[in-house]
């Protein structure tokens, strides 16, 4: 008999952690598969009119699958004014003994927006998405800045002689690519929640780009993260809300790594958004972070992070499942790390 697959119910958070620590190999403290962690992802309430986030294939009274879901919209770029459903998969895990298991949570996810997307970054992930109807749709290049470049001595896994080339080759970069100063001032203001002061910012950005749904319950959502570390702010220019931005630190071994979560900002041009790049780099290096990364999927955001002093490192693909053809081609689409759970993986 096949598993039954159902939505995920508060009595299945201790199971759901052990089946993915054991399924991912994590070690047993691991975050992303915490009880708590687990409730705010899938259960913990987002807005009105919520759609299930996760599902679980159940045989006995033992989780033998599972997908995660982040639902959201596709908004701007001339898309209707509702936006167009979608969603990225996360914390998806079939079974070695039930080999359909995992097409079969897919397709189950699939059902639940009129596309979905996925950020990718190796070969594997594009062959089982390609043969599910994902098309390569646009390219993400992750930027990175070294904060504190005495971190390589605490790294793990690295022998003095290696540790000592790439303290010498993270100083020259910070020479030869040290940022220029801004143009303009900018002010954070940290905040505990974001309100209507976002609105005119991201409808600002509908109007020259599409980017997924950045709603203040959705940002709120994500700075109810429970675990240290993830800050809201906005960005003021002459005591005004300009931007507002989304910021988290994640420890990854000995290494505290920042992330530029969200930085969104009124126009499309690189100087406002380069001064907040700066700003916010800085209260991640006030924080303790050893390396701070960014994304780039717009000519503007790449610019700003490169006069930043950022580097870019590698890239990663958005593939898009648009079977009714509902997304334009040609139109900017705008990524960042607040897509799925770049947030606060590591």
């Amino acid at each position: 008999m096949d598993p039954e697959i159902r939505p995920l119910r508060s009595d299945d958070l201790q199971e759901l952690s052990r089946f993915l620590i054991e399924g991912f190999h994590a070690p047993r403290d691991a975050d992303f598969a915490a009880p708590d962690v687990l409730r705010w992802k899938y259960l913990d309430p987002i807005q009105g009119g919520e759609a299930t986030r996760s599902f679980v294939a159940i045989e006995g009274e033992r989780i033998v699958g599972h997908v995660g879901l982040c639902p959201t919209a596709f908004e701007g770029g001339g898309l209707p004014s509702g936006g167009i459903t979608t969603l990225h998969m996360i914390d998806w895990l079939g079974s070695r003994v039930h080999r359909a298991l995992g097409t079969a949570l897919m397709r189950q996810a699939h059902h639940e927006g009129k596309t979905q997307y996925v950020l990718v970054a190796n070969a594997q992930a594009r062959r089982v998405t390609g043969g599910a109807g994902y098309t390569p749709a646009a390219e993400v290049t992750v930027f990175q800045k070294v904060l504190r470049i005495g971190y390589r001595w605490r790294a793990p896994g690295l022998g003095p002689g290696a540790r000592l080339l790439r303290v010498g080759r993270d100083a020259a970069r910070k020479v030869r690519n040290p940022g220029r100063p801004p143009q303009v001032v900018v002010e954070l203001r940290q905040v505990r929640e974001f309100g209507p002061e976002v609105d005119p910012i991201l409808e600002g950005w509908r109007t020259r780009a599409i980017l997924t749904s950045r709603s203040p319950e959705r940002l709120n959502h994500t700075l109810r993260y429970p675990r240290p570390g993830m800050t809201g702010w906005l960005i003021l220019e002459g005591g005004q809300p300009r931007g507002f931005a989304l910021l988290n630190i994640v420890s990854q071994g000995a290494v505290r790594a920042g992330k530029l979560v969200e930085c969104l900002v009124d126009g499309d041009d690189s100087v406002l958004q380069h001064a907040a790049i700066v700003a916010l780099t800085e209260e991640l290096k006030r924080q303790g972070a050893d390396v701070a990364t960014g994304f780039a999927s717009t000519p503007w955001t790449a610019e700003a992070l490169r006069l930043s002093g950022f580097i870019p490192t590698h890239h990663l693909e958005l593939i898009l499942r648009d079977q009714e053809g509902l997304i334009p081609e040609g139109v900017p689409i705008h990524l960042s790390p607040f897509e799925a759970d770049y947030a606060y993986s590591s």
